[in-house]
């Protein structure tokens, strides 16, 4: 997007709160600024990035049946309350943590770039992870398995990648993150940043771009605004 920015704070507030959802559950409090790295600018949170969890089922791939269920480890809550990978993590029917009571305020680094980079990236990217499961992907005359016991891979992700649930409470987070910017940030893959990088990530894969652009310009008529 590269229209002036208009979105009004207290009405996307008011918003939420009127679908019963927390400030502190789509990113944080919209009164707190966006992250800002240590460098010598001090140059504010630029880039959005969306990741997938890549939870590794390896050959039990009937898993993936169960894998919208909210009773399901990958669910709930207490499996990503601790966790050191994100500021934020959504949940395939649609719940979000905020790891560690981390939110978008927190400079944090989620990348190899970041780590690559060096401290001056640290707190331009705001990071949110979904779940999502994968499996193996297997050659001829491998099996599963490498010579250690682990899975040889978890290269092929579940179709479709995510749900309805997650495209929703994403948008929800890419506003939250922008109002508090007072500008858009710059929706970025994980993949795409890590890209060069040796062992750099492969996610989001199956990442439905129209589907979220969509669930994001559901929320924007709501709050009165175009989507162009």
């Amino acid at each position: 997007m590269t229209r002036k920015f208009t979105l009004n704070t207290e009405r996307f507030r008011s918003y939420l709160h009127g679908k019963g959802i927390g400030e502190d559950e789509v990113g944080g409090q919209l009164d707190k600024p966006v992250s800002h790295s240590s460098a010598n600018d001090h140059p504010e949170a630029r880039y959005f990035v969306i990741h997938d969890t890549s939870i590794n089922v390896c050959t039990r791939t009937q898993q993936f049946s169960e894998s919208d269920s909210s009773s399901a480890t990958w669910n709930r809550k207490e499996r990503w309350e601790d966790s050191g990978d994100a500021h934020l993590f959504i949940t395939r029917d649609g719940k979000s943590i905020q790891p560690q009571g981390r939110d978008f305020s927190t400079p944090w680094r989620a990348t190899k770039l970041e780590s690559f980079v060096g401290d001056r990236t640290r707190g331009i990217f705001l990071h949110v992870e979904n779940v999502q499961l994968r499996t193996v992907d297997l050659r001829p005359s491998e099996g599963p398995l490498n010579a250690k016991g682990n899975c040889r891979n978890d290269r092929i992700a579940q179709t479709p990648g995510f749900t309805d649930a997650q495209y929703d409470r994403l948008a929800l987070a890419y506003i939250d993150a922008s109002v508090r910017a007072k500008r858009w940030l710059v929706p970025a893959y994980h993949v795409a940043i890590d890209r060069g990088i040796p062992d750099g990530h492969d996610d989001p894969r199956n990442f439905d771009l129209a589907r979220w652009g969509g669930a994001l310009c559901d929320k924007l008529a709501a709050l009165g605004e175009k989507c162009d």
